[in-house]
């Protein structure tokens, strides 16, 4: 008898039209008993979206097949488990290549056959294009509510609360769900309408008060965190959060929708062109005057800093690898040039300080140069270190030996389960026997049998079990090998490789780096295979 899953999947919407989960296992079931599959487990996903694959129990369907768990995967619908054409191959091509069928039960077909795969991809391409025509009609609506100036949803605007915001507050502080939506409605009467937030808005006139007296958004941040001023979440401001309050056209009286878009196929957010955004007047209360804004702005693209340090890579920016030794931020690359000087000034500052002022870090600022320089000739003189170089035998002579005694191992204890999973097999053939001569019971029968599929199925996972960890220890002492190799080889490979080059080696050696003015402390990777792509990046987070 195969064995199948049976997946089920319902959004919020469904659950309500009686597309149910419940509703769903019933077909399912039906259909199991009436083509005779043995069901193995039922895959439960509530309120998740098909628009993509990241969902919790279809990547437990996948690690069951993968691991030879199953033979059919049943859904009732083809739409349940996905609505791209795209990810349908991509699943199909999955199921393939571990021999399991795909049945739509209502829709009446399998891939076990080419008419079966021709309606599939028929029914794929209107699933998906059912999709594509829902999320078309969605955005003309919130378009159609931005044209008349109506807030579409989303993060709330700092200084701003809402109707749900505030029954969740209340809620959340202790009140019963239905008082705090009572109270909320009375608060806030229109759902998706700004209303003002009278302690969010204060600070926020303080915020711009401050920026406009120094002109500094650093010093406004600084003011704020030293002053005990905090986000909405209770944390430290950011530049660049009070870079984004001061110039978000909410508060000069606009609503903004359509900056991006979800792509249909890969779910992930692109930027839309100007002419598809949409910017119109909006209902929700003054906060900032208007000339009090325009003056913000005014003042805003005066002191945008342009850039003016030289063309370089910073060897120790990016990917986390360098952090402040004082609060455990991370440091970035900073070079300043002096007007009508040639003289260039390179140093490793603390983002956290820099952002958040003396409340979040009181600051560190390195001579880049010198830090770079130590940190490379630490790595090189690695090869040359009798200590490092002895350390590396012996660690690689003693993987080396838990690598052969488990591959020993594995071969005595598959040699155990494979003879344990015959005598189980055996004893379930017996018990078949028992059942036909009527010696036992049908209850009896069941239990029984029970019990043994466990063992069987509890031997096919030892049996994988033992497999792996002899791969896994070969894997850990190639990765140990290749890790002395790129340390050993390290000045050879440097004096070949540009600056780009030579960020990314040292990103493949070092895991963190955590300086102070006193001290350098570095951790090195010693198992390199996850570690040896790298790519150039900006080292310096954009300007307040």
């Amino acid at each position: 008898m195969k064995k199948a899953g049976l997946y089920l999947r319902v959004s919020t919407a469904q659950q309500v039209l009686g597309d149910s989960l419940e509703t769903q296992e019933k077909i399912l079931r039906k259909y199991s008993q009436d083509h005779e599959y043995e069901i193995f487990k039922i895959y439960r996903e509530e309120g998740q979206s098909a628009k993509d694959m990241q969902r919790p129990e279809l990547e437990k369907l996948k690690q069951d097949i993968a691991h030879g768990n199953l033979d059919a995967v049943l859904v009732i619908r083809l739409d349940r488990i996905t609505r791209s054409n795209r990810d349908l191959w991509k699943l199909i091509e999955f199921f393939g290549q571990h021999n399991v069928d795909f049945v739509s039960t209502t829709e009446n077909f399998d891939t076990q056959g080419p008419t079966g795969r021709f309606m599939l991809n028929m029914l794929a391409s209107l699933a998906q294009m059912e999709r594509e025509i829902t999320a078309r009609r969605v955005s003309e609506a919130m378009y159609s509510r931005a044209e008349d100036g109506k807030w579409n949803g989303g993060v709330i605007p700092y200084g701003y609360t809402t109707q749900a915001r505030i029954a969740a507050e209340l809620h959340r502080k202790g009140m019963q769900k239905e008082d705090a939506l009572f109270k909320a409605a009375k608060a806030a009467p229109e759902m998706k309408k700004l209303y003002l937030d009278e302690e969010e808005a204060r600070i926020l006139k303080k915020i711009f008060e401050h920026y406009l007296k120094t002109r500094s958004v650093r010093n406004t941040v600084q003011w704020l965190n030293e002053n005990n001023y905090r986000t909405r979440r209770g944390e430290l401001w950011a530049s660049s959060t009070i870079h984004r309050l001061l110039s978000s056209p909410t508060y000069n009286r606009q609503i903004v929708y359509g900056k991006r878009t979800t792509d249909i196929n890969s779910g992930k957010l692109r930027k839309n062109n100007p002419s598809h955004i949409k910017i119109k007047n909006g209902p929700q209360p003054d906060i900032i005057p208007q000339d009090i804004f325009a003056k913000a702005q005014q003042v805003l693209s005066e002191t945008t800093l342009k850039p003016t340090r030289a063309p370089r890579t910073y060897l120790l920016s990016g990917a986390g690898i360098l952090r402040c030794g004082i609060c455990r931020g991370p440091m970035f690359g900073y070079t300043y040039i002096k007007p009508g000087a040639d003289k260039e000034y390179f140093y490793y500052k603390c983002n956290r300080h820099l952002s958040m002022g003396n409340k979040a870090c009181a600051g560190l600022v390195l001579n880049g140069r010198d830090l770079e320089d130590f940190v490379v000739n630490a790595l090189k003189g690695l090869e040359k270190n009798t200590k490092f170089l002895s350390d590396k035998k012996e660690m690689l002579e003693v993987l080396k030996l838990k690598t052969k005694t488990l591959k020993q191992d594995k071969g005595d204890d598959i040699k155990r389960i494979r003879q344990e999973q015959a005598n189980l097999q055996a004893r379930l053939d017996t018990l078949l026997d028992k059942l036909e001569t009527r010696v036992i019971d049908d209850d009896t029968f069941r239990q029984r049998h029970e019990a043994l599929k466990r063992k069987i199925e509890e031997n096919k996972m030892a049996e994988l079990e033992a497999g792996s960890k002899a791969e896994h220890a070969e894997v850990e002492e190639a990765g140990l090998r290749a890790s002395f190799e790129q340390i050993v080889s390290f000045e050879n490979n440097w004096n070949s490789l540009d600056d780009i080059g030579r960020a990314c080696l040292i990103r493949t050696i070092v895991k963190q780096i955590r300086a102070t003015h006193e001290k350098v402390e570095m951790d090195i990777f010693l198992d390199l295979v996850d570690n040896l792509s790298c790519k150039g990046k900006d080292s310096s987070p954009p300007p307040a």
